[in-house]
């Protein structure tokens, strides 16, 4: 059962590392957009990247204070969270305040 137990443990240790080691960044966001989209983000849109160390969320603010599609960056890829929407995710808005203090 003890060996059980370890082997878990060391696999999840190991996800974690790799999964915080391929975070993406906000230059892999931009990539990813431009690929999907065809275009280049402009430069009046702020993607705010709040960074949770084995993932990413990643929400563009437009010029017109709405929000664009959100994304969750894990292990180098990007997954689509939210629909296209005017308002910031609720569920995020608590991680958001937590981002802002540091």
């Amino acid at each position: 059962m003890k060996r059980y137990v370890l082997s878990i443990v060391c696999v999840l240790f190991v996800v974690a590392v790799l999964a915080a080691g391929t975070n993406p960044t906000e230059q892999d966001y931009h990539a990813y957009t431009e690929k999907e989209t065809g275009k280049i983000t402009p430069e009046s849109v702020i993607v705010e990247r709040i960074d949770f160390q084995v993932f990413s969320t990643f929400a563009p603010h437009m010029p017109n204070d709405e929000y664009s599609i959100v994304h969750l960056g894990f292990m180098g890829m990007f997954f689509q969270i939210s629909k296209k929407m005017n308002n910031y995710p609720e569920w995020l808005e608590m991680f958001r305040e937590c981002a802002c203090a540091e």
